[in-house]
């Protein structure tokens, strides 16, 4: 049985069913939780110029300690698949307005 999730990318989809089927018949006692982050595939990674992050080879990993990277923009992360990285993989545009100290010196 397929199982898919519609938020989910094709590695972690093509994860969720074998891991799914991997479980199956296993005995556990308090439940389990699986993890499945996704991964740039640096084995299958071309060094032939620039690529679009769509395009780059992502895999699965379910090792809590493997190394995952992520490509955003120029800037390369990596961390053990196990934690929470505390940076948005989504890029945030330069701030609008001015910082508040900047402001805060028009009231003097």
């Amino acid at each position: 049985m397929t199982l898919e999730c519609s938020i989910a990318t094709g590695p972690l989809n093509r994860g969720l069913t074998e891991q799914r089927e991997l479980a199956k018949g296993k005995m556990f006692k308090r439940g389990a939780t699986i993890l499945l982050r996704e991964t740039i595939d640096t084995e299958k990674l071309s060094t032939k110029g620039n690529v679009e992050s769509s395009q780059l080879p992502k895999k699965y990993v379910t090792d809590p300690k493997e190394i995952i990277t992520e490509l955003v923009g120029d800037y390369k992360f990596q961390f053990p698949a196990g934690k929470i990285p505390f940076h948005s993989l989504i890029p945030l545009p330069p701030p609008i307005h001015p910082p508040l100290s900047s402001t805060m010196s028009n009231f003097r």
